[in-house]
């Protein structure tokens, strides 16, 4: 079972089996997670960025640190995909990185409409 399937789970067990909390209760859970998951992501970003600055080296160093966190969002598939088309184009840095977003982001966002249209296409989705 990979962290996707975790959130898949907990989600569906929140949803059926936890009662309904006070927002005094809410956040006395929820400000302590986050505030884990916040510092494992931090700690986790912050070991696999460079030491040495300023970073010389092409852009797949952002890509890596990105796809490091493993979270399972559509946008993850394309961005590498986009990523390795845009990196023949022979783009500046900021422009490459500007290409590459708006290209996953309007792929994943025409896939997401269309899988929402699709009947029980709103439980892949949300």
């Amino acid at each position: 079972m990979g962290i996707h399937d975790l959130h898949l789970v907990l989600g569906h067990y929140f949803r059926k089996y936890v009662p309904e909390m006070s927002w005094k209760k809410t956040l006395a859970v929820a400000v302590p997670l986050w505030a884990v998951g916040y510092a494992v992501t931090a700690l986790w970003f912050w070991m696999a960025m460079p030491k040495d600055f300023p970073v010389e080296g092409p852009i797949d160093i952002a890509v890596r640190m990105e796809t490091s966190w493993q979270f399972y969002l559509m946008h993850m598939f394309f961005l590498i995909f986009f990523h390795q088309i845009v990196s023949g184009w022979g783009l500046s840095t900021p422009v490459h990185i500007l290409v590459t977003a708006v290209l996953t982001f309007t792929v994943s966002s025409v896939i997401s409409r269309l899988i929402s249209m699709i009947p029980g296409g709103k439980y892949i989705v949300g």
